[in-house]
């Protein structure tokens, strides 16, 4: 009888074999964004975001993609590389290790795939692991994710994953009404109708900057609802811990925020704004600034910058109209240039 062991094993070989990269979205209308000059930073729901992040980070295994010591981390392509003809494809969030996105077909949500960068994942996360057939001629397993991982994901629901690279992993966790578990047969149909390259759609952001520290990449990109985002990192915060890099600056824009208690009133270009501290996570301080139609943030995380220096990433910015996504940015021309 087979155990566990050997089909990690199995895996191993497995991860050293394959074709490189990817990503994941879905394109949005595109329009003359109406924006204004200098904006502003906010809150957005950047806590619930970070922590999103951290908790799913678990899942990646412990060797993946590290920079060397004092090294500035490689920039993260803001852009999405999935195509699943015949369902809609929604981004959730990217970074250097994974992309994540919902896939659904008309009101029913079909399921989240991750695509995981290479050396990213290590199938020995998963538990109770049963060879499937193939997924475009690369072996796939069902199993379980281990019980510490959180996040995007169902603790306890059957996952399937697939090589679709060398050493690079997606995973999918199909979904369907009034059932725990999809049957396998039904998650291969759809993890095979997946095409994890071509079509490039990027990151959609309702904001532009003019400004950033030096020294600044980026690194991550989220998309939850109303609320979008980029991370930036430098060689500070490029250890790539085992629960994800701390972003050196967050730039986010959500359609809800306020100053809390305790928070510095300040008034930036006449708009109410605020510095306070990041209670939640112990680090450094935020600007905050409400704007029409919602609040857009600075955060500064890994790294103490002035109050001065996060005013002058607000006053660069160049703001779309919130509630109207095809007045947004692509990502990669919202960063300075």
């Amino acid at each position: 009888m087979r155990t566990a062991d050997d089909v990690r094993d199995a895996f191993v070989a497995f991860a050293d074999r394959a074709p490189t990269e990817v990503q994941v979205i879905v394109a949005e209308p595109t329009a003359p964004p109406r924006s204004w000059r200098p904006v502003v930073a906010a809150c957005v729901a950047v806590t619930a975001v970070v922590a999103a992040v951290a908790a799913l980070a678990v899942v990646l295994a412990p060797g993946r993609n590290a920079a060397p010591a004092g090294a500035p981390p490689a920039p993260v392509s803001l852009r999405f590389t999935i195509d699943v003809p015949g369902y809609r494809v929604v981004p959730i969030r990217l970074n250097r290790d994974y992309q994540e996105a919902s896939v659904s077909r008309g009101s029913q949500d079909a399921g989240t795939v991750l695509v995981f960068a290479p050396g990213a994942f290590a199938p020995s996360l998963m538990q109770h692991l049963t060879r499937q057939s193939d997924v475009h001629g690369s072996p796939a397993y069902l199993g379980t994710l281990n019980d510490n991982v959180t996040g995007g994901l169902t603790p306890g629901t059957n996952q399937l994953i697939w090589l679709y690279a060398p050493n690079a992993w997606a995973l999918l966790e199909a979904h369907q009404p009034n059932a725990v578990d999809v049957p396998a047969a039904q998650q291969l149909m759809l993890a095979r109708a997946m095409r994890l390259s071509g079509a490039v759609t990027p990151l959609k952001v309702p904001f532009r900057l003019g400004y950033l520290p030096p020294g600044l990449v980026p690194t991550s990109g989220t998309s939850l609802g109303s609320d979008r985002s980029i991370g930036f990192s430098d060689a500070a915060t490029a250890d790539n811990s085992p629960y994800g890099p701390w972003e050196t600056v967050l730039v986010s824009v959500s359609g809800q925020g306020s100053c809390s208690g305790g928070s510095r009133q300040v008034a930036v270009h006449g708009y109410r704004a605020c510095f306070q501290p990041n209670i939640e996570y112990g680090y450094h301080h935020t600007l905050k600034v409400e704007v029409p139609g919602g609040w857009l943030t600075v955060d500064s995380y890994a790294k103490t910058y002035s109050d001065a220096v996060l005013r002058k990433i607000a006053d660069s910015v160049t703001l779309a109209t919130i509630n109207r996504p095809s007045t947004w940015f692509d990502a990669e021309t919202a960063l300075p240039h």
